[in-house]
């Protein structure tokens, strides 16, 4: 990390708050009916589906006289209804670290500035933090089964640590903590509980005609999540900057923005042809480098804002961050 300026407000004294009054609670309760609404949902399209070539393998086969394609019918009805109920078993929610696990004792540094937002905001520290190679940070509710057990996580990217000062650090910390207070993490695991029941679904009837229903049903459940999930994002921003710092988090989504786009160009013109040499170069430090000295970083904003414009936000998880700093 690099020490930085103290912001709007500084980060020596951030200030305890919680996530709580009737706005709160009435905000959570929305995401958890349209959660629960729609993995329901999703259940009883897939069962009345599935009783659906049921009836009609039960139809066919006592009422209807089709020759050699009644078998046929009454097979691939049975065998139809038996995929997309076989698709529906619970399954346990296997995380998959995104690298390697960070602990205090190795990143004493790191950890105290998470133990110091944890307590401005209220919130327990994640069972386990892992860096990862993005410029990017996010927070979830992993393990157990349906939602049920599990513990909290943490993933930090180190080209993110490269490119913020502590003060942003902090304040992208706050966010995420916000999204803990919030909910948002509880509510996530129902999410991705019917994301991940979808595609398992999809892919048991990938080629049949039920395939359109549940990729109908999908696509529903796609526009609505991400018109939560940036609901959800606004209302972390506002819950950090008043944790810690208004103009250190709007410095460090900026940050964020321009720099995550840089890294796919610097990990391609940069860092891949050193690796292919058989060298393994400081990526962090050397990324620091590159948006300092790059005219391709240099011109990254009107870059942005000319991808922007292009851009169809319909399935964004995240607001334009244009839209979040103001």
């Amino acid at each position: 990390m690099r020490q930085g300026g103290k912001g709007a407000r500084g980060h020596e004294g951030m200030s305890t708050m919680t996530k709580t009054g009737r706005d709160g609670r009435s905000s959570f309760a929305f995401r958890a009916f349209v959660a629960l609404a729609f993995l329901v949902g999703f259940y009883l399209l897939a069962v009345v589906v599935a009783g659906g070539l049921l009836w009609i393998a039960y139809a066919v086969g006592t009422e209807l006289d089709l020759g050699a394609a009644k078998a046929k019918i009454i097979f691939a009805c049975v065998a139809g209804a038996a995929t997309i109920l076989w698709s529906l078993r619970p399954r346990r929610d296997h995380f998959e670290p995104p690298g390697p696990r960070l602990t205090a004792a190795d990143q004493p540094a790191l950890f105290a500035a998470i133990a110091e937002v944890a307590r401005a905001t209220n919130q327990a520290i994640p069972a386990e933090v892992f860096a990862m190679g993005t410029v990017n940070a996010w927070v979830a509710d992993r393990g157990g089964v349906m939602g049920i057990g599990g513990h909290r996580v943490m993933a930090l990217g180190l080209p993110l640590m490269n490119v913020l000062n502590v003060a942003e650090l902090k304040a992208v910390l706050a966010h995420e903590f916000g999204h803990y207070g919030a909910g948002d993490t509880r509510m996530g695991r129902l999410v991705h509980r019917t994301h991940l029941a979808m595609g398992q679904t999809l892919e048991a009837v990938s080629g049949r005609w039920t395939e359109a229903l549940f990729r109908w049903y999908g696509h529903l459940m796609q526009r609505v999540s991400m018109a939560v999930s940036r609901r959800q994002e606004f209302a972390a921003d506002e819950f950090a900057a008043r944790a810690t710092s208004a103009g250190a988090l709007a410095s460090g989504l900026t940050k964020v923005d321009s720099a995550g786009l840089m890294f796919d160009f610097y990990l391609g013109s940069e860092i891949t042809p050193v690796l292919g040499a058989g060298y393994l170069p400081p990526v962090g430090a050397g990324f620091v480098t590159y948006l300092n000295r790059s005219e391709l970083a240099r011109n990254a904003e009107a870059l942005l804002a000319h991808l922007s414009a292009q851009r169809d936000r319909t399935f964004d998880s995240h607001p334009p961050t244009g839209d979040r700093v103001a």
